[in-house]
């Protein structure tokens, strides 16, 4: 359950990352190799599943999967609660760990974690938020606190990311393994 947890943050994070790595344009050899993508495909959607990967950075990497040209990083929030009398650091243990070697080998995605007591969560969200230093991905339980944040400008609009990608939405998809 723990670990279902831990990939369903860690998924959010890295397709927000993805978003926000949308606005990086350079040029690639994807393009160039548009003519010779994936077997099956249109030259069309073969083009445009190049332009979506140079424009969010990628590039395909071993067994298939993507990962970003240049190494990323991420910081995401994992709740201390305590509970283990201090027997291991909430953000340095055998599955953050396994997290950040995984990610930064398989996706080139630096992944730090930081940690916040659970049972005061709400105030230390606030004081990192205030600070600059507050994690890109936060967990709350707290609907106030959610609509806080928000109006602070603590979310990201992806209208218009999905007015510039729409026509390869598809093609996104399919490279998401959906």
């Amino acid at each position: 359950m723990k670990k279902m947890r831990v990939w369903r943050i860690v998924g959010a994070g890295l397709a927000g990352l993805m978003f926000l790595a949308a606005g990086c344009r350079g040029k690639s050899e994807t393009q160039a190799g548009a003519q010779t993508g994936r077997s099956g495909g249109s030259v069309e959607n073969q083009a445009i599943t190049a332009e979506l990967l140079d424009s969010l950075g990628l590039e395909k990497g071993s067994g298939g999967s993507y990962r970003f040209k240049e190494t990323k990083s991420i910081k995401v929030e994992v709740f201390d609660r305590g509970l283990d009398g201090g027997r291991s650091k909430p953000e340095d243990n055998f599955y953050t760990n396994w997290i950040k070697e995984g990610m930064l080998r398989d996706h080139n995605v630096a992944v730090s974690f930081v940690p916040v007591g659970r049972w005061t969560e709400v105030d230390e969200l606030n004081n990192l938020l205030a600070a600059g230093l507050a994690p890109d991905v936060c967990v709350t339980y707290n609907y106030s606190t959610i609509q806080a944040y928000a109006n602070m400008g603590g979310r990201y609009g992806y209208e218009p990311l999905y007015q510039r990608i729409r026509r390869a939405l598809p093609q996104y998809l399919e490279l998401a393994g959906g």
